[in-house]
């Protein structure tokens, strides 16, 4: 009686640390995952898998992004067809490391095996079936394969930036007909934000987004915005409709 208790207690404390990021990674470390600092996972946790059956096999660095359901999992039950034909039983496991300043995207899936660098970026969808990947890159598809560097990545949000803002506006003007109020294009402040202690002061939760804000702060106010303000954006935006 004491033991079936114990254990219901012990499933309602899951499922309580299961309601939030912080609860939850917590909980991890409870049971031996090693998980830096900044560390979140998005959305509701209960929608992301990582493998509790070895959790000490699992070590995620600072400042990592998971998004809605991914899974990272550092066992391989498939034996169980070869034990099935042959009788003997093979066991499978494998460490993941993820580095710091990684971002998993939606529904990746990360096999036993993974190591991942630092400052990684993982496509949604992708399938990283073992192996070492370097830091500083992107890597996407199944099996997953670097496809470009971080840098090239970094420069090609750069070029999009723009014509995604501007794609945003006039989509909205399209539905709603009207334009939008600058709440919702903040992600696209850079664009038509003065730099000035205005400008910094009202995005000051953008610029302070993974725990870099003075190197954010510096960037911002030696860089140059596209606009003048947010209604010249607006204008350049009308312009080419």
């Amino acid at each position: 009686m004491f033991e079936k208790l114990k254990n219901a207690r012990n499933r309602l404390h899951k499922l309580y640390c299961r309601t939030s990021s912080e609860k939850w990674i917590q909980y991890l470390r409870e049971q031996g995952m090693k998980i830096g600092e900044g560390t979140v996972i998005f959305s509701n946790p209960a929608f992301v898998l990582l493998d509790l059956t070895r959790p000490w096999m699992i070590e995620i660095g600072k400042n990592v992004q998971i998004a809605r359901d991914v899974k990272i999992l550092t066992h391989d039950y498939s034996y169980s067809t070869a034990k099935a034909y042959y009788g003997a039983v093979t066991g499978s496991c494998g460490k993941v490391s993820i580095g710091n300043n990684c971002f998993i995207g939606v529904g990746a899936i990360i096999l036993k095996g993974t190591t991942i660098g630092d400052n990684v970026i993982v496509g949604a969808g992708s399938v990283v079936s073992g192996g070492s990947f370097p830091s500083n890159s992107v890597i996407a598809g199944n099996p997953a394969k670097v496809i470009c560097s971080l840098e090239d990545y970094y420069k090609k949000r750069q070029d999009l930036q723009l014509q995604e803002a501007k794609d945003l506006v006039l989509q909205y003007f399209k539905v709603y007909n009207r334009m939008p109020e600058e709440n919702l294009l903040d992600e696209f402040f850079w664009l038509f934000t003065p730099r000035n202690n205005a400008g910094v002061k009202k995005y000051k939760y953008r610029l302070e987004l993974m725990n870099n804000y003075n190197v954010s702060l510096h960037e911002f106010m030696r860089s140059k915005p596209r606009f003048e303000s947010y209604d010249a954006f607006i204008k350049w935006c009308e312009d080419q409709q």
